[in-house]
């Protein structure tokens, strides 16, 4: 595999998870404001606005997905082009930072 197309696979992975990541925020958002304990015009707006956050998070997630795929196809045929030949792999990406942890009664 070339640096490029482990470059690229190691992106498509990255953006692949994060496509995962933003896919559980959406539901959890959903999750959050059906467990709200208020009932009133405002509370319904609110949980209509949630679903409506999370039918754009699945969307963009959709979208990260298939880009990921793409990176990883491009990466695929870089290798095929030259061979299957070896290089060294990059360095894996740093982590991210973790979520900040709710705060209580939010």
């Amino acid at each position: 595999m070339t640096q490029d197309a482990a470059r690229l696979e190691e992106l498509a992975r990255l953006l692949l998870r994060r496509a995962d990541d933003l896919h559980h925020v959406g539901q959890e958002i959903v999750r959050h404001g059906d467990n709200a304990q208020w009932r009133c015009a405002k509370a319904t707006r609110f949980r209509e606005a949630t679903r409506g956050r999370r039918t754009e998070a699945t969307r963009l997630a959709t979208e990260m997905r298939d880009l990921g795929r793409l990176l990883r196809a491009r990466g695929q045929a870089a290798t095929a082009a030259t061979g299957g030949t070896a290089a060294p792999a990059p360095a894996p990406a740093p982590a991210p930072a973790p979520a900040p942890a709710p705060r209580p009664g939010g």
